[in-house]
């Protein structure tokens, strides 16, 4: 995983410190150490919350969705537009989740 990872940041020029990485299983710890910011949801085994910068609230509780809205990683909905808009095989193609008012691609 973490090796994939490495990859992708170098694909689209994002250096590892830029990243975060969110996760809460044994495959996310080294990711969650080599990151930027490693981020846990609450509900991650042990050895995860141990590793991690920070703490998010429940993957049931929508904790990275709601980390990245109250972190203000993006500054604002044009961020968003900006990034879908130079990096379209980087961004997936999902519908936003209507009650986080996301901009449509």
């Amino acid at each position: 995983k973490w090796n994939g990872i490495k990859q992708v940041l170098a694909r689209f020029g994002i250096s590892i410190d830029e990243a975060i990485y969110f996760g809460d299983d044994n495959d996310d710890i080294e990711p969650i150490k080599g990151c930027g910011l490693g981020v846990a949801v609450s509900n991650a085994i042990p050895a995860v919350l141990d590793v991690a910068d920070r703490i998010a609230d429940t993957n049931d509780n929508d904790g990275v969705a709601r980390f990245i809205e109250e972190s203000d990683l993006f500054e604002n909905e044009e961020s968003i537009r900006r990034l879908a808009q130079e990096s379209p095989d980087f961004v997936q193609r999902v519908p936003p989740a209507p009650r986080y008012n996301l901009p449509e691609r």
